[in-house]
């Protein structure tokens, strides 16, 4: 009778004894699993973060790119005007000019002729 007795107190503490070792065992790795899942999604998370920086920094490099271009196209534009009235402007003072020098000229040829007339 003590033989059973003890036979079957000594199974209970095996069966227990090899219950809280699957627990344990149940429980690293669950820790394990779920240390790998937060791994991964905070790899993840980090990801999208970068991406969206890099494509917040490229959007704003072709904008800078895009201004710069503006700039210089609305630079060469002014100055092609700028040119175009000052050609514009040193025409008409050069007529002016020319126009005044021959009524001088005219004026004086008059002047020849009807002293000449005269005389």
């Amino acid at each position: 009778h003590d033989r059973k007795v003890k036979e079957e107190h000594d199974r209970k503490v095996k069966e227990e004894h090899d219950r809280k070792v699957k627990e344990e065992h149940d429980r690293k790795v669950k820790e394990e699993h779920d240390r790998k899942v937060k791994e991964e999604h905070d790899r993840k998370v980090k990801e999208e973060h970068d991406r969206k920086v890099k494509e917040e920094h490229d959007r704003k490099v072709k904008e800078e790119h895009d201004r710069k271009i503006k700039e210089e196209h609305d630079r060469k534009i002014k100055e092609e005007h700028d040119r175009k009235v000052k050609e514009e402007h040193d025409r008409k003072v050069k007529e002016e000019h020319d126009r005044k020098i021959k009524e001088e000229h005219d004026r004086k040829v008059k002047e020849e002729h009807d002293r000449k007339v005269k005389e």
